[in-house]
């Protein structure tokens, strides 16, 4: 479960190509989509959420090798 005030930060975790983050309201809404591309095992990708109201979201991370889903809360 990933806290945030106002930014997350994701780490792939290994090697993928055609990466894209997308976050789900907890109703299903899509709130946002951002193509990544090409990421390294090491690569950070920091997401500014300012402007989403507090509540639950679902983060999900997609790549040619990879395909995870983390809860948000978002303070």
């Amino acid at each position: 479960l990933f806290r945030s005030v106002g930014t997350i930060n994701v780490l792939s975790g290994k090697k993928d190509s055609n990466v894209q983050l997308t976050v789900y309201s907890i109703n299903g809404q899509l709130v946002l989509t951002i193509q990544i591309g090409d990421v390294s095992i090491t690569q950070e990708v920091v997401i500014n959420l300012p402007y989403m109201a507090s509540g639950v979201y679902l983060v999900t991370l997609s790549g040619t090798l990879q395909y995870k889903t983390y809860p948000l809360l978002k303070h």
